[in-house]
């Protein structure tokens, strides 16, 4: 194979330059139909829970409430709610609550699977954030919202204690999470920059025919110049 340096290099692309422009304007066309009219949008909202004093009286609270201020949370409620944050991550995705959402709210189109596909439940310390995914932002807040209430039920029926509050309810979001046109645009401007050279070198690379006098010296060995060169 023949060693080509970097002028030459950019002396072959200089010359395919509209096919590189071509390819690169066509890449962008393509990534923008492939937003615009291909990608669902799906939107994402979420509500968050906070474990709090454990309280047998089906009665929460928390920490500096000025109605509660006798009912501090204690070392051993700390310690519990810590034990039980993981358990309540999975209790809130399991089969039994994603059937009491999907009856409560009447999701005849929604499969349990397909549901909990669509939630991912994040612990960090003692918050509990609960996010859902939908392609209606409408539904997406509903379920969000539902979850809480089918899960302290739960907790009060499993384990006897009522010990979650809801600290922030799910608000509608009208922004698709997963459509960016100018990051898909960026994208597929890149891709197709970078095929076009691509194909422009492996054609040069492939392309064995005599296109100078350089060309006959290196493929046959004789000498074009004239003999005082």
């Amino acid at each position: 194979m023949e060693e080509i340096d970097l002028k030459q290099i950019f002396k072959i692309l200089l010359e395919r330059k509209f096919f590189i422009i071509i390819t690169t304007i066509l890449l962008l066309a393509l990534g923008y139909f492939y937003t615009k009219f291909y990608l669902v949008p799906r939107y994402q909202t979420y509500s968050t829970m906070l474990l709090t004093q454990v309280d047998k009286a089906g009665t929460t609270s928390i920490v500096g409430s000025d109605n509660n201020t006798d009912q501090a949370i204690t070392p051993g409620d700390v310690s519990l709610n810590t034990s039980l944050i993981g358990t309540y991550r999975d209790l809130i995705t399991s089969r039994n609550a994603l059937t009491q959402v999907v009856d409560n709210l009447g999701l005849k189109n929604i499969s349990v699977n397909s549901l909990a596909s669509s939630i991912t439940v994040t612990a960090s310390n003692s918050l509990l954030k609960i996010s859902v995914s939908n392609t209606d932002p409408v539904l997406a807040a509903e379920i969000a919202n539902e979850i809480p209430n089918v899960f302290n039920k739960m907790i009060v029926d499993i384990y006897k204690i009522q010990n979650v509050k809801v600290i922030d309810t799910a608000e509608v979001s009208y922004s698709p999470y997963n459509i960016s046109l100018m990051r898909n645009l960026a994208m597929f401007g890149a891709a197709g920059f970078i095929l076009s050279i691509m194909i422009v070198m492996l054609v040069f690379y492939l392309d064995n025919t005599i296109k100078n006098s350089d060309d006959i010296e290196n493929y046959i060995g004789l000498n074009v110049r004239p003999y005082w060169i």
